[in-house]
């Protein structure tokens, strides 16, 4: 089931707790999405209703002053923490313009330690997400190895982080860091190599998993070894055939030519002569 929830302008003091706790407790809800009024729709509305109001005040200066609030909740984050740990089936989950910040971020980077079922999560056009928050989700992601989530977000540095985690993890980053082994190196670095010729990915990764430079060096110096081995028996090969044709080429030159000639014998007879020749004639 996909639930889509958009566009939304609370007043002061409500949150959407009840409708995701509905959410929460249906068993086969496999896409959310939530978002309410950006910042700048909400701007925008606030502007024309000063217009609108301003038409009218030809006689009367009004000064108009705006009072900021502290930023509410639109989901509290026991609801949400509930939400990612709890709804099993939930794969898609979008956020956006919900009035994130660095807080929510480190609630959903706990759900995400243990969740193994989200697959995407939307947190973009939430300003008031900082780095704070980006590097929770990201630590989390980070240890979770079975969790393959893609995640969007408006910071492009974080954004290549998050796109390079997918990468490893269909690389197999887990099984390789679980228990690193010669065939798991070049399994993994050849489904690596197969996803482009940046190596973004694999520097990310060893800067994750630091554990693993020792074993890949090993594995890189043998695969060199194994090359260069490998490349010489080709050459040898090649030698050897080169060597294989030049001689056939002179086989004729070296074959006993027999020539046969009539001759008569001392009654008057006809005799056959046998005369053999070798040929030692050579190419020049």
């Amino acid at each position: 089931e996909e639930i889509r929830i958009t566009s939304i302008s609370l007043k002061d003091g409500l949150s959407l707790d009840p409708a995701i706790q509905v959410c929460v407790e249906m068993e086969h809800l496999r896409s959310l999405a939530v978002s309410c009024v950006s910042p700048k729709e909400v701007q925008q509305q606030q502007q024309a209703q000063q217009q609108a109001t301003g038409t009218n005040a030809t006689t009367t200066n009004v000064t108009t002053t705006t009072t900021t609030t502290p930023q509410q909740h639109i989901i509290s984050q026991e609801v949400l923490l509930e939400l990612c740990q709890s709804s099993t089936t939930l794969q898609d989950l979008a956020l956006r313009a919900m009035r994130l910040d660095d807080e929510t971020c480190q609630t959903i980077a706990e759900a995400l330690i243990t969740n193994s079922f989200l697959t995407s999560l939307d947190i973009r056009q939430n300003p008031s997400i900082g780095n704070v928050g980006y590097k929770a989700i990201l630590g989390s992601l980070e240890r979770n190895y079975d969790l393959w989530c893609s995640v969007m977000v408006d910071n492009d540095s974080f954004q290549a982080k998050f796109n390079a985690l997918i990468e490893l993890n269909q690389a197999n980053r887990g099984d390789l860091v679980r228990s690193p082994t010669r065939e798991k190196l070049a399994t993994f670095l050849e489904r690596l190599n197969g996803t482009g010729e940046d190596p973004t990915s694999l520097w990310y990764f060893l800067t994750i998993h630091d554990s693993i430079l020792h074993p890949l060096v090993g594995f890189l110096k043998w695969k060199s070894e194994r090359e260069r081995r490998q490349v010489q028996a080709e050459e040898q090969e090649r030698q050897q055939l080169q060597e294989q044709r030049e001689e056939e080429e002179m086989e004729p030159k070296k074959r006993a030519a027999v020539i046969q000639e009539e001759q008569l014998d001392d009654g008057g007879n006809k005799r056959l002569k046998t005369v053999t020749t070798i040929s030692t004639t050579s190419s020049s």
